[in-house]
């Protein structure tokens, strides 16, 4: 009975949202929730696309070669200073803010152009056409 104990704690400690809590404001929480974050949305989606573009070849076809120049290594120096910039402003609790699909979108875009893949580019672009859809309408909304 006592590892269901601390089998509870650790998954109470990874999952329980309790904003005054002190593991908020320490690394460890922030990056765990950081890296599964990242790890449970990329990879099944990059599996997804891989299935997807072996099933339907044609999806890989004609991927132009500007594509794979300097645009993924100005991609990278931009996530890169962007994650820095707002660590150092914010501590550890700007980790948190790199979950939103925006902010993952950037990933999948880099991974994208690496694998020269135009299914999952264009899922990281669809990512933010979603949001900047839903705030438009509701703008839209909010004028009527």
């Amino acid at each position: 009975m006592a590892s269901f104990s601390k089998i509870q704690q650790i998954f109470e400690w990874c999952f329980h949202p309790d904003e005054n809590n002190e593991k908020h404001t320490q690394w460890a929480h922030p990056l765990f929730s950081f890296f599964f974050g990242i790890g449970s949305t990329v990879i099944p989606l990059v599996k997804l696309i891989d299935f997807l573009e072996r099933k339907f070849p044609k999806l890989k076809e004609d991927f132009p070669e500007w594509a794979t120049g300097k645009l993924p290594v100005a991609m990278i120096f931009y996530l890169a200073m962007m994650i820095l910039a707002r660590v150092k402003y914010f501590g550890p609790m700007a980790l948190y803010d790199f979950l939103w699909a925006c902010n993952i979108s950037l990933l999948t875009l880099l991974i994208g152009l690496k694998k020269k893949s135009h299914l999952l580019i264009s899922s990281s672009m669809i990512l933010i056409a979603i949001d900047q859809v839903k705030k438009t309408l509701s703008l839209i909304y909010s004028i009527f």
